[in-house]
């Protein structure tokens, strides 16, 4: 979704030079991404392994990715669309079991996540460390997410698009380029 969104809004370039090697993403958000570039062809830039790597679950996660997706949805949802939330229920037990953070605004994911043990980071969080990388200025990062809301990417939790949302941000971005990383 956050993918999609950014090349969507023409930021393939951005994106491929701040995660091109720190994307991991299960096969079936591979399939997805294949299938929204038949809308959208340059997501095609954004697939393994020119970017990131896809990275294939064990039969144990594979049954654990199943079980999450099934508590998010009745079996009666499941059975007429078995692939409903599958994407975000294998993102979630691969970033569990290698202890990564995910990078998603799936709501259903969002909740789970940190019930889980998984740190969730939304697009503004993305776009601060695009920031913090000094890839963009902190207004550019706003003016994005801006652009990929619009373009029908949910809103993130705590990121209103008002002057409130975005002076936090920018503080955000500030605090973060004031801080260095700790060793």
């Amino acid at each position: 979704m956050m993918v999609t969104s950014l090349v969507r809004a023409n930021k393939t370039q951005l994106l491929l030079e701040s995660m091109r090697t720190r994307a991991r993403m299960p096969e079936r958000v591979c399939g997805e991404l294949r299938g929204h570039a038949r809308e959208t062809p340059e997501i095609t830039r954004v697939l393994p392994p020119a970017f990131g790597q896809s990275v294939k679950l064990d039969r144990a996660a594979a049954l654990r990715a199943s079980v999450q997706q099934r508590a998010w949805n009745s079996d009666a949802e499941i059975q007429a669309n078995p692939h409903k939330d599958r994407g975000e229920a294998e993102c979630l037990e691969l970033c569990k079991e290698h202890g990564w953070p995910l990078m998603t605004q799936d709501h259903k994911a969002v909740r789970t996540g940190p019930r889980r043990g998984v740190v969730v980071f939304g697009m503004p969080e993305l776009l601060m460390v695009m920031v913090a990388e000094e890839r963009l200025l902190a207004v550019s990062a706003w003016k994005i997410y801006e652009v990929v809301r619009a373009g029908g990417l949910p809103k993130a939790d705590g990121w209103p698009l008002t002057d409130e949302g975005c002076d936090r941000f920018l503080r955000c971005c500030e605090e973060m380029r004031a801080t260095p990383p700790s060793p």
